[in-house]
């Protein structure tokens, strides 16, 4: 053989090996797993029918709430007045500074309808989530879409009504419509819907929480009554089940969103050298399967860590984001796409929302048994301890920690240790206001009068950014 042909065997040799090796980097880079066995998580949806689940009344009640919008002038327009009808409407809600009997009138007769639509949801002994749309609307069919968002609405609706209650000096009524706004909010947790159904009631939930705190102060219920309604309260925490299904459905909506995914061909564009680059399909990046299998074994720790105090809680191992090292791990990373979606999942933060309700829950029966107690007694306890079994059959555990709730009598604050696990005594407003102070000065900016009513007023959003959040004692 001579030598040019020795030459042409071995470039064809070598060609073929690296076409060889090329078909083989793409198989290793396309390959999948098997799919995996998830059947331990799926939940199936119950047929109860429409007149029997509170879930009927209260998308009923959501669709029909209506709440002022700017451009709106017959209900809400205040002449000479430089605020939007919305910044009112906002300002009657979060706030003392904007209040007016006649918007709070014109609101409320517009929504009378909701009120028992509610009250015909909470009469119903069950509420569960059934999907409302045909699939292949993941927004409309699991999570509810629209219908959902307007759960909100009705929240502040109730929210307006009991402090319209109580600034017209019905206590007690307004009392009995806060409840009724906390239990609406549980139910919505409770659906074994989605996690956004989770997120909406426990907003919904909270503000009957703030509203109710805001209450016991100017309550003239009798102690055993104070008792009576802290008890009723615990009733209202967050469901560990309910909230394993939700959980459970964020998984199989999480497979249908990569399985329509990898049907539709989905590509990667990237732009590159100033024009665009089109990769090749993302089944290269993308393997369903695996992708699946790894946010199975995420959902699976979350499941199991729902019980436990935050401290206890097993840590869930989320993949690095190839991206972040460079374009190169993005395109040699296998399945580099189902690492980047699952590095950004945030299931741990829901877990922890689950300990942040529970502590609000326990503060607020706190107030209530601490309230009936400075009224048989005269005076406020040394010690929860006090508390007990007069007032409160027991001093409710710290959800971050496993231990009872904090109390602080030279401070006026119940407070739990929060995520940092460390006991600091509690957090006074003037503390926290004093943080936020020293924050906006360390950036530049100067601290007026309007910035504190505005922190003031958004006191119950700023409690989980200091020390051991707290709930003060206002009486």
């Amino acid at each position: 053989m001579t030598t040019g042909k020795k030459v042409l065997v071995w470039c064809a040799a070598a060609v073929s090996a690296l076409v060889i090796a090329s078909g083989a980097i793409v198989l290793y880079l396309c390959w999948d797993e098997p799919p995996p066995d998830d059947s331990d998580l799926q939940v199936p949806l119950l047929e109860i029918p429409d007149e029997e689940n509170g879930l009927t009344y209260f998308t009923e009640a959501a669709r029909q709430a209506w709440e002022p919008r700017d451009g709106y002038s017959e209900v809400c327009a205040k002449t000479g007045e430089p605020q939007t009808q919305q910044e009112w409407y906002e300002a009657m809600l979060y706030g003392d500074s904007g209040w007016d009997d006649k918007v709070a009138d014109g609101v409320l007769a517009r929504n009378a309808g909701i009120f028992e639509l509610v009250e015909k949801g909470l009469a119903c002994s069950q509420c569960r989530f059934r999907p409302w749309a045909s699939e292949g609307n993941l927004w409309e069919t699991y999570l509810g879409g629209e219908r959902l968002l307007g759960i909100l609405s009705v929240a502040r609706i109730y929210s307006l009504r009991t402090r319209y209650l109580a600034k017209g000096g019905q206590a007690e009524q307004a009392m009995a419509e806060t409840k009724a706004l906390v239990e609406f909010g549980c139910r919505i947790q409770n659906a074994h819907g989605s996690l956004v159904h989770v997120l909406v009631g426990t907003m919904a939930k909270e503000m009957g929480l703030e509203q109710l705190r805001k209450c016991i102060p100017r309550a003239t219920l009798a102690p055993e009554q104070m008792r009576a309604l802290a008890e009723e309260l615990a009733r209202y925490h967050v469901d560990g089940e309910a909230f394993a299904d939700s959980l459970r459905l964020d998984y199989q909506i999480t497979a249908k969103m990569l399985e329509e995914a990898n049907r539709s061909g989905l590509r990667v564009h990237r732009t590159g050298w100033g024009s665009p680059v089109h990769d090749p399909p993302a089944a290269l990046y993308l393997k369903v399967n695996e992708t699946k299998r790894m946010y199975a074994d995420i959902i699976r720790v979350q499941i199991e860590n729902l019980d436990k105090p935050f401290a206890h809680r097993k840590p869930t191992v989320l993949p690095e984001d190839p991206g972040k090292r460079g374009t190169f791990w993005m395109y040699a990373t296998p399945n580099s796409l189902g690492k980047a979606f699952l590095s950004n999942t945030d299931t741990a933060a829901a877990i922890e929302n689950v300990c942040k309700d529970r502590a609000d829950v326990s503060a607020t029966r706190l107030l209530l048994a601490l309230r009936a107690f400075a009224t048989a007694e005269e005076r406020l306890p040394e010690g929860l301890d006090e508390l007990v079994p007069d007032f409160l059959d027991a001093v409710p555990p710290d959800p971050f920690d496993g231990k009872p709730m904090r109390y602080n009598p030279e401070k006026k604050v119940i407070y739990t240790v929060g995520e940092d696990l460390t006991d600091s005594g509690g957090t006074t407003e003037a503390e926290w206001l004093d943080e936020m102070r020293l924050e906006c000065e360390a950036k530049g900016g100067e601290w007026t009068a309007e910035d504190e009513r505005i922190a003031k007023e958004s006191g119950e959003m700023n409690r989980w950014k200091f020390p051991d959040p707290s709930w003060a004692i206002e009486f």
